[in-house]
């Protein structure tokens, strides 16, 4: 079959993501990306989002990634393009977000000599990107073709395993561009060979060796506190987040409600940071160990009574990222949000008379609040309001 090796090359890589799982791709259109925005555009079943502004494009897909909690591809052209897609890359990064960034390249024997569009693009990102593959020039050969959709199903997992975070894939491209320039012969053989192997990309998760046991901390007289601080939970993880609620009267506090979406009917404690002002409510909070999923709060009310707090406090971060400043009473465990939420699941120990209690306590304040912010805050101050359910 008469093609052009970079079109063919680049259809390989959409299908392999497309049978990964990739729903969204949000292209800023150039002149060297072309073939591998042009395969994206002949690729049936995906939501294409055409943007012209490469920042704009990069924020776009961050914002489908955090909302759909599933991998978005952004696809640029090669120069000052790429850098355009920074402050996206620095987001994800930060708050744990799958965005697959894939940029144009001019030939790397361009690199230094002063061609227009040509920058060093090799690991522009790592400050903020665990992962980055640079597939190199298109080659006609069976073992090229394969590397390339192994590399892509590599770049898929990693923008989601062992932690979800922005991935970089560099494509370098040299001309001719379109699809209608064919410069080889691939044999078709060869093509109906890869087309099991495309449909076979299962994208596994790669082995996690995370301790797991950290329901051996917890007992049944002890008082936990779980707080979800910002993050990018799905909604699997909120769904055993109301388990724990349920089974075992565990309290699970947000920082803000707003950055859950959809919580309505879920036994969350919507204004723990508000709650938090109230003396009266604070003196009140018997609590033996606090739990800490997300990352360090915004909140400066939760900032300010967790920098002061002497009890135990368990910070759970699949990086292994330390929580605040560093505390004899602190200790991080590296585990991802899913299993420590399946592991504190599995205790077998039901909850004591004590916990109960408590738990009673702190979803009555919240409940209480709620209602005289909806009914009565033209009439009562935010103080006297935090001291009456506090009471």
């Amino acid at each position: 079959m008469r093609t052009n090796l970079n079109f063919f090359r680049s259809g390989l890589i959409v299908k392999t993501l497309k049978n990964l799982g990739l729903e969204h791709v949000c292209l800023s259109p150039g002149s060297r990306n072309t073939p591998i925005t042009l395969a994206f555009a002949h690729e049936p079943g995906l939501k294409k989002h055409v943007i012209v502004d490469e920042r704009a494009s990069g924020f776009f897909a961050l914002g489908l990634a955090k909302s759909t909690c599933k991998p978005v591809a952004v696809v640029c052209t090669s120069g000052t393009a790429v850098a355009e897609l920074y402050p996206a890359i620095i987001e994800a990064y930060n708050s744990r977000v799958p965005l697959i960034a894939i940029t144009a390249d001019r030939p790397p024997y361009l690199r230094n000599s002063g061609s227009n569009q040509t920058i060093n693009q090799k690991q522009i990102f790592a400050a903020n990107c665990d992962h980055y593959y640079d597939f190199g020039l298109p080659e006609n050969s069976e073992e090229s073709f394969l590397d390339t959709i192994k590399a892509t199903e590599s770049i898929w997992e990693n923008s989601r395993h062992p932690f979800a975070g922005p991935v970089h894939m560099n494509l370098p491209f040299e001309k001719p561009l379109e699809p209608a320039s064919h410069d080889c012969e691939i044999d078709d053989e060869l093509i109906k060979e890869l087309e099991p192997r495309l449909n076979s990309s299962a994208g596994s998760p790669f082995p996690r060796d995370f301790s797991k046991n950290i329901n051996l901390l917890i007992g049944p007289e002890t008082n936990i506190l779980v707080v979800l601080g910002n993050g990018n939970y799905t909604p699997q993880f909120l769904e055993k987040c109301t388990a724990l609620t349920e089974k075992f009267r565990i309290p699970v506090c947000l920082e803000s409600p707003l950055a859950v979406s959809d919580t309505t009917g879920i036994p969350f404690i919507r204004n723990f940071g508000n709650l938090l002002q109230s003396e009266k409510f604070c003196s009140k909070l018997d609590v033996d160990m606090v739990v800490i999923f997300g990352r360090n709060f915004t909140s400066k009310n939760m900032e300010r009574f967790f920098g002061k707090w002497e009890k135990g406090l368990l910070n759970i971060s699949v990086k292994g990222e330390g929580f605040g400043k560093p505390a004899s009473n602190k200790r991080t465990v590296q585990i991802s949000d899913m299993d420590a939420i399946n592991s504190l699941l599995n205790s077998e120990q039901n909850p004591g008379s004590r916990r109960t209690s408590f738990f009673e306590y702190i979803k009555k304040a919240d409940s209480e609040f709620t209602h005289l912010l909806n009914s009565r805050f033209d009439q009562l101050s935010i103080n006297s309001e935090l001291e009456l359910v506090a009471s």
